[in-house]
């Protein structure tokens, strides 16, 4: 009887990334940094792999967004398994010298090659030793580079990150010191600047014309992409979109076999790419303002997998998530269903406006904090109801208008909005505050600022006993906005039933996890204002002439 030698799955991930990509004061080498990651993932670890076993690029399953997963299954099995652990501590020390920060290595998984049950197992398996390895630092401790260190006379920390010690003077004028890993973030930044722009000539923006695209995408070397990005707005804001697939681990899960693994792994970036390639399409086809900077004005942060973080311009976010999203849903099934995988994949997004100057990691922050609400959100429906959401929030100046659902019973936002025009009782799609921000295009200023007021947190009832003075006040308001332009206080009756309901007061009866609450989605389109903006209507578009 012949023998069966084993084979060895090596599990492996990189700790902490957005600590060592946001380890920078520019977004330029953020970028930078992301495109160093990805090439150590897609082409580093090929190399590094060929001095440990042959056909390197058959074994390696998973090489993206700082995930690994390589087998070995040479004939000998003592070599295999040592091949793998030799692999393992060769990869963390790469990974150290290249970003400076640490891999953590799951213990190997046997099974057996010739059994699909048995990979199939082994998969879940990794995952399982991966956990722990990564909560209890079995591979090894982490160590950070912003670790106490000893003071040195002759020594400056970098002016980029702020942690490192400096390695060398890059510039003696201005007497800037980087550390390396910096510099090695800013070299190639430098190297693959044309990468960017490249995602969406090759890939994305694929509905416009070559010579309509090399006209109009530059790429900024001058400027910091947020200041240019700012110019889109008339107040110099902009927007960052945060989003991350809901229970992809599911779907890797399901993998019965190294193909099919391979597959999932290596399209899910190309379907992130594909998906903003629609809205981006749709700002350069429509948007006249947007053609006349002559820059690309969606930037990709970090793309790698299901975990997207872009820069754009704050005026179109909203919609821009929204498409997005939708884009997301389609493409994703489209794949799975290639692969004869039974799911039904959605997306969590979350939009924050700030100011062009406001530090992004602060931004990415909050914006991690409305994606928890919208993945909340999405786990919380049932599996028949699953949909993409979003979140948003606006940081102006020092305030930070942020979805709380824990108000009270009436509330000043939705908190949470369906991606696509689903139809639910409780919750809204994010197109009808689209929609309405284009019908009430001509109210008043200061009318929408007695609204605005009359929906903030100090003035909304925080109790049933208190909405009905508050109702007054709003029947009150409406019935003046009649008296003096009957056009547009009919408008605003209808969005107040459509992005509310038609009983006393307009309060939609909403239910999240196990509280029940009212609002309207009135007051988040009062707040997202200017942003609020349709992709397909042009800014000078007449729909949104004020008379």
């Amino acid at each position: 009887m012949e023998k069966t030698v084993p084979a060895y799955l090596l599990a492996a991930e990189a700790d902490k990334i957005q600590d060592i990509l946001f380890r920078s004061s520019r977004l330029r080498e953020v970028v930078g940094g992301s495109q160093l990651l990805n090439e150590f993932c897609k082409q580093g670890t090929v190399l590094l792999l060929e001095k440990f076993a042959d056909k390197s690029k058959d074994r390696i399953l998973i090489n993206d967004g700082g995930a690994f997963r390589v087998v070995f299954d040479d004939e000998n099995d003592a070599s295999a398994k040592s091949r793998a652990l030799k692999f393992a501590d060769a990869l963390k020390e790469f990974y150290r010298r290249c970003l400076g920060g640490n891999i953590s290595v799951a213990e190997l998984v046997e099974y057996k090659e010739t059994d699909e049950k048995s990979f199939s197992k082994s998969i879940k398996d990794a995952q399982k030793s991966l956990r722990i390895a990564k909560h209890q630092r079995i591979a090894e401790p982490y160590t950070d580079v912003s670790e106490t260190i000893s003071h040195l006379p002759y020594a400056a920390f970098c002016t980029s990150c702020g942690i490192a010690l400096a390695d060398f003077e890059a510039s003696v004028e201005n007497k800037k010191y980087v550390c390396l890993y910096c510099d090695y973030k800013d070299i190639q930044r430098n190297l693959s600047k044309r990468a960017v722009v490249n995602i969406f000539r090759a890939e994305n923006l694929r509905n416009l014309k070559r010579s309509e695209i090399n006209q109009n995408i530059k790429y900024p070397d001058k400027h910091d992409w947020a200041e240019k990005i700012g110019e889109f707005d008339s107040r110099n804001y902009v927007a960052y979109l945060l989003a991350d697939g809901n229970s992809m681990g599911k779907c890797f899960d399901d993998c019965t076999n190294k193909k099919t693994l391979k597959k999932l792994s290596r399209s899910m970036t190309k379907v992130a790419r594909q998906s903003l390639s629609l809205p981006t399409t749709e700002l350069f086809k429509t948007q006249s303002s947007i053609k006349g900077k002559g820059i690309l004005p969606v930037l990709p942060l970090i793309l790698g997998g299901d975990d997207i973080f872009a820069l754009l311009p704050a005026p179109w976010a909203l919609d821009f998530a929204s498409k997005f999203c939708t884009t997301w849903e389609i493409e994703m099934q489209k794949l799975l269903q290639t692969m004869d995988l039974l799911h039904s994949p959605t997306i969590s997004a979350a939009i924050v406006i700030c100011k062009s100057s406001y530090p992004y990691m602060l931004a990415h922050r909050f914006g991690e904090n409305l994606l928890s609400k919208a993945k909340s959100f999405s786990r919380w429906l049932p599996q028949n109801a699953k949909t993409s959401a979003i979140c948003f929030g606006l940081i102006s100046g020092n305030e930070i208008s942020n979805p709380n659902l824990d108000e009270g019973d009436c509330r000043s936002t939705l908190g949470v909005y369906f991606a696509n025009n689903k139809i639910s009782k409780d919750f809204l799609p994010l197109s009808k505050l689209i929609d309405h921000r284009c019908k009430l295009a001509k109210l008043s200023a200061k009318r929408r600022n007695e609204l605005k007021e009359l929906y903030g947190i100090d003035r909304i009832p925080k109790e049933s006993k208190d909405e009905n003075n508050w109702n007054q006040e709003l029947e009150t308001l409406l019935k003046r906005i009649k008296q003096i332009d009957s056009a547009n206080g009919d408008i605003l009756e209808k969005a107040l039933q459509d992005l509310g309901s038609s009983a006393s007061g307009y309060w939609k009866e909403m239910k999240f996890h196990h509280q029940y609450f009212k609002s309207n989605g009135l007051s988040d389109l009062l707040t997202m204002w200017d942003y609020t903006f349709a992709l397909d209507k042009d800014l000078k578009d007449k729909v949104y002439e004020v008379e």
